[in-house]
This record gives structure tokens, sequence and C-alpha cells, in this order.
């Protein structure tokens, strides 16, 4: 049986709500072992505040981290493939390894630019020559659409999008608008296949 996708909880968590989507979206409620949970949320939510506190979210050092592990831990039937990518290997033009991954079972969960200057992580599921399919944990209405760039889909089931980007859009190299992959040195992207 497979678990639903989740929202986040709160501002900030939005990378381990989409790598426990992501799981969700891989494998079956029961080959998912709990240790395996218990490491994302172990190691996710490190990012300190101005003010020292533990606050604003997930840095790429735990997400790269995180995916390791990964890579190292095996258990009955739960063994994943995990690569982070960062700067110019993270695209959507040509050749890309997100789109080949897409194609082949995996997910994605990549930083993309988020509203008032913050970096957020979403979970790409498809992609077809226009439009990257994605779950954002975040909720928004439809209202939030930016037609021909991106749009908030109506939730239609168990494993299904709520966001589509354009690639295009997805691919620009600017941190000045939401759901754009930003700059070549601001870019992070971990790839997950069964």
């Amino acid at each position: 049986m497979k678990s639903p996708f989740r929202q986040q909880a709160t501002e900030y968590d939005c990378v381990p709500t989409t790598f426990v989507n992501a799981l969700s979206y891989l494998f079956e409620r029961e080959e998912i072992p709990p240790l395996v949970i218990q490491r994302i949320y172990l190691y996710c939510l490190d990012s300190l505040a101005s003010h020292k506190k533990i606050a604003h979210g997930t840095s790429g050092s735990a997400i790269q981290l995180l995916g390791s592990w990964l890579n190292d831990y095996k258990h009955k039937k739960f063994k994943l493939h995990a690569e982070f990518c960062v700067g110019k290997s993270v695209h959507f033009g040509q050749g890309n390894k997100i789109s080949n991954c897409l194609n082949n079972g995996g997910t994605a969960l990549f930083r993309v630019t988020h509203q008032g200057n913050y970096w957020h992580y979403i979970l790409g599921l498809s992609v077809n020559k226009e439009w990257v399919n994605c779950f954002d944990p975040y909720p928004k209405s439809r209202k939030a659409n930016k037609v021909g760039f991106y749009e908030f889909l109506r939730e239609g089931g168990l494993h299904q999008p709520n966001l589509k980007i354009s690639r295009t859009w997805l691919n620009t190299m600017s941190n000045n608008n939401q759901f754009q992959l930003g700059t070549k040195s601001e870019r992070e992207c971990l790839l997950l296949q069964r």
C-alpha cells in the first residue's frame, strides 16, 4: 500500500516533507524502514537563522549527506540510488540528468526560488517537452498561477502532481521569480531512483 503525499507542517520543513513524499512515491509503505524516516528528520532542518536558532530549513550539505547515507543503506526491499547535483549540471536543457531520472521512474528533489527571497524544495515527478510536473508541499491556491509559466493543478489522486512548471521558466538563470532554478551557483538537486 502506498502512502499519500503530505504537505508541510511548518514554513520551513519542505526538505524533509519532500524526502518523505519521494519515498512514498517510490516504495510501498511496508517497504520503507523506520530508520530511513528517522534519518531524514535527524539530518534535515539544520540551517541556522540570523539569531542562531534552528528555523530556516535545510542546508545543501545536509541533503548531500542524507543522499550519501541513502546510497549506502540497504534493508530487505529498500535500496536507493541517490545523486546530488549542483551548479551547471542542474538544468532542463538537452541531455539533462533530471529528465533522464524522471523518465526512468525516479524522482528529483530540486531547489527553486520562492516568495520573499527564500529557497524551496519541490518534488519532480515527470517531464515532457514543455512542462515539469511536480508536487509542491507548500499549499497554494490556483489563484497563484502565472499562466504559461507555472500553474497549480487540482489535486487528483494519491501521487498526482499539484504543480506544473514550464521547462523554459524553470531553467531561467534568475533568483527573482518564483519556481526557477536560479543562477548556476545556486542550483541544487537530488535524484532518487530505486
